[in-house]
């Protein structure tokens, strides 16, 4: 989220200055600190890298994300019920065992 945010607000021709608008935002908020403002750039310049420089932290970043949304668009999409094959080796004359059917609901 951070990277795609502030990915855009510092310039990739001179990636060490801040932004203008983090400064004003900073003067705004006595909550923001310097070292907030530092961490923000440094995700920003890590996003402009190439992927194969680029942090590990936003590569599994993005592929939790993907991840994240394709379980949410197939949710629906599995079967209610899930069916099981068990084979046992049982003594003879023995009976085999009969398990009952558990419908999954998916939330």
């Amino acid at each position: 989220m951070s990277a795609v945010s502030h990915t855009f607000d510092i310039d990739p021709q001179n990636p060490d200055e801040i932004p203008a608008a983090w400064l004003d935002e900073m003067a705004d908020d006595p909550s923001i600190t310097i070292e907030q403002i530092r961490k923000r750039q440094r995700i920003a310049k890590a996003a402009w890298m190439p992927p194969k420089e680029a942090p590990v932290a936003l590569q599994i970043a993005a592929k939790v994300l993907g991840g994240m949304q394709k379980a949410r668009a197939m949710q629906d999409q599995g079967p209610k019920s899930l069916n099981l094959t068990m084979v046992s080796i049982s003594a003879e004359g023995q009976v085999l065992p009969v398990f009952p059917e558990k419908e999954v609901k998916h939330e």
